[in-house]
């Protein structure tokens, strides 16, 4: 029964819950300038398609105030 609801079969398939992190919006700030909004992401996993990595990297570095890749700071929320 387990594999006949594996993958494209479950009925969760595709489906990102609400507290999920993956769900989180993504907003993408330089060190430079931080005031300036560099971009804005609906999801975390826009975000990790974007630069090319996983997604517990970008959880790692959001609202941590820890650069990624020595340039971005990454915010779940809007800067002032």
């Amino acid at each position: 029964m387990s594999v006949a609801k594996k993958d494209e079969n479950n009925p969760m398939f595709g489906i990102i819950g609400v507290n999920s992190p993956a769900s989180k919006k993504v907003f993408v700030y330089s060190n430079t300038t931080p005031s300036i909004l560099y971009h804005e992401f609906i999801s975390c996993s826009e975000a990790s398609k974007h630069f090319n990595c996983s997604l517990t990297t970008i959880s790692r570095h959001l609202d941590k105030n820890k650069l990624y890749k020595t340039q971005w700071l990454l915010y779940s929320f809007k800067q002032n």
